[in-house]
């Protein structure tokens, strides 16, 4: 895979246009062919636009919210982890981007977030956008629960949440030097 080269460092910013949700994007092959052209430049390196972020909605239209920790049989009487208790949401990006490399979280033309990962398709079709029940106790994935809780809130205020990706082997050393050079709000320092 290619690296994009790095170029000076400068402050993240996004302008970003008005782009396909995932369910369009995975349901018209057409439309996911012309994704390839938005690029969003953070910190010397060129993301590709992937898909808003949609998640289920209750009949009125708001987010549904969920609470899969009821589901857990809690027979270690595990507590909460810090973010277990949500709420949380549910969605899905499209199932075909098995690459690793760098994410990007954009919340109203803001980068909120940046994580590196072996599968982005599996990363949040399979920790982000569905909690499982464990992941909400101690010993869980806390990071799956805070950034979909984060989502969800955002979601709910009617922000439109988007997904970027930067596809590189060396995506550990990406995010490092995106986090070392941005202070995005959701990520840890």
């Amino acid at each position: 895979m290619n690296e994009a080269v790095p170029r000076s460092p400068e402050k993240p910013q996004a302008k970003i246009p008005a782009r396909p949700t995932a369910r369009e994007v995975e349901g018209e092959k057409r439309q996911s062919a012309g994704l390839g052209h938005e690029i969003l430049e953070i910190g010397g390196y060129d993301f590709k636009y992937i898909c808003e972020i949609e998640p289920e909605r209750n009949d009125d239209g708001t987010v549904r919210m969920l609470a899969p920790q009821d589901r857990y049989e809690n027979t270690g009487y595990l507590t909460l982890n810090r973010y277990g208790a949500g709420p949380f949401c549910k969605f899905k990006i499209p199932w075909n981007i098995s690459k690793c490399g760098v994410y990007a979280l954009v919340v109203d033309e803001q980068i909120h977030y940046v994580g590196e990962t072996e599968n982005l398709s599996n990363r949040f079709n399979m920790g982000y956008g569905n909690i499982s029940p464990r992941n909400c106790f101690a010993g869980g994935q806390e990071t799956n629960c805070r950034i979909n809780s984060l989502i969800f809130d955002k979601l709910s205020e009617g922000c439109r949440v988007t997904l970027w990706f930067h596809t590189t082997d060396e995506y550990k050393k990406v995010e490092s030097a995106l986090r070392e050079i941005g202070a995005f709000g959701w990520n840890r320092v």
